[in-house]
C-alpha cells in the first residue's frame, strides 16, 4: 500500500461546540474549506485548510431549506448539494443546493 501514497498529512482541527460529529461518512476538500459529513447525526461540518472550524451545516427539519438526512453531499466552491430523503418512510431522494 506504500507504493500507492504519495503524501500524508496531519491536520489538527479546531474545537467548537457546533463542530463534533460522531462518525465520519465522506470527507470532501474543495478550495479553501474542508467539509466532513456525519450522516449519522446528519450535519456537515466545515474547517478551512489550516483546521480553524468555519461553521456547521445542521438543518434538520421540513422546511424548504431544511432536510430530513443526509444520503450524501458534494460540494464546490460557494454551494453544496445534499442528497436527501422527501420522507423517513419514502425511499425517494433529491438533491438539495444551499450557497453562499
Amino acid at each position: 500500500m506504500a507504493e500507492n501514497i504519495d503524501t500524508v498529512m496531519y491536520l489538527p482541527l479546531e474545537s467548537h461546540k457546533d463542530g463534533y460529529y460522531s462518525h465520519v461518512s465522506k470527507v470532501v476538500s474543495c478550495g479553501d474549506k474542508i467539509f466532513i459529513g456525519d450522516f449519522v447525526q446528519h450535519k456537515i461540518v466545515v474547517y478551512d485548510t489550516v483546521g480553524r472550524f468555519l461553521y456547521a451545516l445542521n438543518h434538520r427539519g421540513r422546511a424548504a431549506n431544511e432536510y430530513l438526512e443526509i444520503k450524501s453531499f458534494c460540494a464546490t466552491e460557494n454551494e453544496i448539494s445534499l442528497l436527501q430523503t422527501t420522507d423517513l418512510c419514502d425511499s425517494s431522494r433529491y438533491f438539495l443546493r444551499l450557497s453562499w
